[in-house]
């Protein structure tokens, strides 16, 4: 059977589903298909009449409520001067405090309430961390414009995070293995790359560049882009082996890593989430992470014998913060360095008397 012949309605096999879409405040295009049976049954008109017709508007939120407080706080939020990863972020966490408490009274939130907030998202630290971060935000707010007098999670101290850990080279191994083909790429774009998450799922194929190569040999790839936290601009070769990686992924999008419907990513969110349940899968024990990789990035580049100011340009690092993710790595280095000179060296140097 052929497409049905009706606006936004498709068929697969005998069946026929109407398809609405529509934008949200974010922004952010979503689809609903909405089963409509067999095109030839008696009780199709009347379904596709009911799927046409206008969805219901949606009651406001609840006066007083933590989703009223939201809304008022969104315009607010908009008008303030926020780097753009900084923007979305707020309001990815301000969409899930919405959906979890939104019909909660302002007023009746304590600090027990916040703890245990706190405490149930304590499989991940670092997203009960943003989530109370935002919560702290919007309470502000709420004081601001006296919906109450005090900001109950002021005090509430975040769970301990721990410092992401460069990935050891066996972890690496066992993960890219286990890994699927995006996820994969994910993982060798932030090892060769070296740069935020946030800025690995904005890298375009556009932005990778050919480059003259030296005695004959080909020349690597150079990556071009400005970081969206630091507004620094940046310029790195495209390791082989990451040029291996984005050659074995199907181009579907301008960006090289894409989410199943082909399109860019719009938060790290989905991709961290596959991370942690891959290294659950593989017994990974340690804080490993994405950022983790960039500081194996830095680690190797390090080793290679350049220097911090040179490995800080390619990475848009501070030289303070090069030689704190290089720390171990130079330590290890030294001491590398000097073990020739201490094996060589007679470690009981006095001399037998006559």
């Amino acid at each position: 059977m052929g497409r049905f012949a009706v606006p936004n309605v498709e068929t697969i096999g005998p069946y026929a589903y109407f398809r609405r879409r529509w934008r949200d405040e974010q922004g952010r295009q979503h689809t609903q298909r909405i089963p409509l049976g067999r095109t030839d049954a008696p009780e199709f008109a009347e379904r596709l009449a009911a799927a046409q017709r206008p969805a219901p508007e949606k009651a406001g939120p609840a006066a007083g409520s933590i989703g009223a407080l939201i809304a008022a706080f969104r315009p607010v939020l908009a008008r303030r001067e926020l780097a753009d990863a900084t923007r979305r972020n707020y309001a990815l966490y301000l969409d899930r405090i919405e959906a979890d408490h939104g019909h909660r009274s302002v007023k009746g939130l304590r600090p027990a309430h916040l703890y245990a907030i706190r405490d149930g998202l304590a499989d991940t630290p670092g997203v009960a961390r943003n989530y109370l971060s935002v919560f702290r935000l919007l309470l502000a707010f709420a004081c601001e414009r006296d919906w109450r007098a005090d900001n109950p999670a002021a005090q509430i101290p975040a769970l301990p995070i721990g410092e992401h850990e460069p990935w050891p080279a066996d972890l690496l191994q066992r993960a890219i293995e286990a890994a699927s083909k995006m996820l994969r790429l994910a993982i060798v774009t932030q090892l060769c790359g070296g740069q935020r998450i946030g800025d690995g799922i904005r890298i375009q194929h556009a932005w990778i560049k050919p480059a003259p190569g030296i005695r004959g040999q080909p020349g690597l790839g150079i990556c071009e882009l400005t970081q969206e936290k630091t507004g620094a601009q940046v310029a790195f070769p495209v390791h082989p082996l990451w040029q291996a990686e984005i050659d074995r992924v199907e181009r579907k999008a301008l960006t090289l890593l894409y989410d199943r419907s082909g399109n860019p990513f719009t938060s790290v969110e989905p991709l961290q989430a596959q991370l942690r349940r891959l290294l659950a899968d593989i017994g990974a024990e340690g804080h490993y992470s994405f950022h983790g990789l960039r500081k194996n990035a830095c680690c190797y580049l390090l080793e290679l014998g350049l220097s911090d100011a040179t490995v800080g340009s390619l990475l848009g690092m501070s030289a303070q913060t090069v030689r704190h993710y290089g720390k171990r790595t130079r330590a290890l280095m030294l001491a590398r360095e000097a073990a020739h000179t201490i094996t060589a060296a007679q470690v009981l140097p006095l001399k037998r008397n006559g």
